[in-house]
Parts: C-alpha cells; structure tokens; sequence
C-alpha cells in the first residue's frame, strides 16, 4: 500500500474544529519589549523609570559597577569622584545621580559580597569652603578657642578639651564641618585614624592605654574624645561601659560588642544606604582593641545625657573622679587652659603625624 492511500481521509472526514487553536498555540511568543533583569533590589524597569528631564521629571539613580574601583567612560557622573574617588578594591558599587559630588567610602565586612562602597550625596554645600559660621570646632569660625589647638593636620586637628578629665584627654576633629564619621570622606577619615596611632604611641610611652569615644548625637562636629587611662584598668573599660550603658540614668543606649573584623561604617551602612546619614549613635574604641556601638531612639535622645562617656571613664573602677563626669564643672581660667595645651605641644612634637 502506497503512503498517499495510508494518509488518505475517508469520504466523510469533516474539518478539525481546533485547528485555528491549534495554529495559534505553535506562533512563538512576541518578544518582550520591557526590561528584563535579576538584580531585583536596585534594577528599575523602563515602564518604572523616575527619570526627570529637563520638563522636571524626576532624574534616574545609575548604578556602575566596575571592577577596579572606577567609573568607565560610559558614567555621566565622572566628575563626582573627581576629588574623593572609590578606595580600589576587587569589587566597587558606586551609586550616581546627576549633580551629586560628595563622597562616602565604606569598607564592607562579612555581611556583603563588596569590600569597597561610595556613596554620593548632593549635601548642597561648597566642599572648598566647608565651614559653619556658628559652630564652636570650625576653625574658620572667628569665635573658636584657637589657644586650645594643639596641632592640625591637612583634614583633621588635635584640640585640648574644656575641662577635661586628665591633663592629656584630647579631641580629634574635622577641619572641615562634618557632623559624624560616616560624613567624613576617605581622605578626613585618614587623619583621624593618623592622630589615633599617634596618640597610642604617646598614651604607650607613659604607661597609659588610649579609650575613644563618639558620640553622635546633640552635636553638629564630628569630635571623638581621646583619654588615657592607667595599663592597670585597661582591661576594666569594656566592663564599664557596657555595664553602665544598662544602669546609669542619662544612658544613650545599651551598648554592644562589634565583631572585631567590623568598623563603624559597616554597622553604619544601611542607616546610610536608606538616606539616614546622621542616624544618632555611640561609640566606643577599647584599648584591647574591641569596639562598643549602638544606635540611640529618636524618642529617646532628648534625655541622653552628652557626659555619657565621660561619666563611664570617671567611675570608681576607672578614673576614679567622679566630680569631672560634667566639663563644665572642671573649666578653667584661659590661662591655664593654654598652659596646658602648650604642655601638650610639646609632648606630642615627638609623635606628630609624619
């Protein structure tokens, strides 16, 4: 038997009723004409677009990814890390919009798969002339207490402190007006963390251990308050300020261990990420090198007291000076004020940053 008698229709076969069904089930689907990504946090599909152009629609976020920490001839934005770049790492995420040239760097630890973040913000300040008249650490305020200077670096300066604990408490604060260090571009952050090996190589020569502390709220100036405290209760500090974040009236927060690997921009970063850049906080560096942190409640910052600190160092198992927890009650006569930091002067003219 033939093929065409095998596949012939019998004389009273009718049309199939699903052909045209049929016909349409085997097209292939149309191509989509939206954008189709993985990266579903950050990715934003053209329908979806926040871009505004020059009607004023809202302009679109960029994100670049590059491989050695810099932006490709593609970027718009080029211009942004012109003066503050990306620290070079395996991996950078820099996140540009039009206008912004101010600079975050963040070292990522453990809980991303980045090592390196800059972030920019349009602060809508002049970066060269970043100063507030009425503040009291702004050193192009006619109105600081310069006689307290007791050196300054390219970005940051060492200050003594008014009233201070002990003769060699100091204050490590920014030229530049930034309220905290999660503000402080990479370069500020460089001399900050400079004055600090310097001034454990002071504290060290003279038998004594180095506690720093910031403290992120009711403030407006970055200042992280340095003070000696004797080897023989080095190892008390971390017990006291965890213990007292608990128990002392006017306590900001409960504070907490960081783990050793971490910095305070890693714990920082998502408060930063979800634009909370000034988010309050305290902080602790030990002298074993542990790090204490916390962030305070905005319900809960009006009653913070800004002696915190100072009252955990001053407390029987440390200093043991309990009348100097408030500075105001340990001011001194100007003179003697500079007395002391001409003391200082001279003690850390062998330390100075190289």
């Amino acid at each position: 038997m033939s093929r065409t008698e095998l596949v012939a229709q019998p004389p009273d076969a009718t049309e199939n009723p699903y052909w045209d069904q049929l016909k349409k089930a085997a097209k292939p689907p149309p191509k989509e004409t939206e954008v189709q990504t993985e990266q579903y946090f950050y990715a934003i599909p053209a329908k979806r677009s926040l871009k505004r152009e020059d009607d004023g629609r809202r302009k679109s976020w960029k994100l670049r990814k590059f491989a050695d920490g810099t932006p490709g001839d593609d970027t718009d934005d080029k211009s942004a890390l012109a003066n503050n770049p990306p620290v070079r790492s395996k991996f950078s995420f820099v996140i540009f919009r039009r206008g912004m040239y101010y600079s975050y760097g963040a070292s990522i630890v453990g809980f991303m798969n980045i090592e390196t973040v800059s972030i920019n913000y349009d602060i809508e300040t002049n970066l060269s002339d970043n100063t507030q008249d009425g503040c009291w650490f702004c050193l192009g305020n006619p109105q600081v207490a310069k006689h307290l200077v007791v050196t300054i670096a390219t970005q940051a300066y060492l200050a003594m402190p008014r009233g201070p604990l002990v003769k060699d408490h100091l204050l490590i604060l920014t030229v530049g007006h930034y309220q905290n260090w999660m503000a402080c571009p990479v370069s500020v952050r460089k001399d900050i963390d400079a004055y600090k090996t310097s001034l454990r190589a002071m504290y060290k020569a003279e038998g004594k251990a180095m506690v720093a502390f910031e403290r992120n709220f009711k403030t407006h100036h970055y200042q992280l308050q340095v003070v000696p405290v004797p080897f023989s209760v080095a190892a008390e500090v971390k017990k006291a300020f965890l213990s007292l974040s608990q128990t002392l009236e006017g306590s900001p927060c409960r504070l907490e261990s960081l783990p050793k690997s971490a910095a305070l921009e890693d714990v920082c970063f998502l408060h930063l990420l979800f634009s909370r850049p000034g988010v309050p906080y305290f902080y602790v560096e030990l002298p074993t090198g542990e790090k204490l942190f916390n962030t305070v409640e905005k319900d809960h910052i009006s009653s913070s007291d800004i002696n915190f600190g100072r009252a955990v160092l001053a407390s029987p198992e440390i200093l043991n000076c309990p009348s100097k927890v408030n500075w105001r009650d340990c001011l001194e006569e100007e003179a003697v004020e500079t007395e002391l930091t001409n003391e200082l002067r001279k003690k850390f003219s062998n330390f100075e940053l190289s």
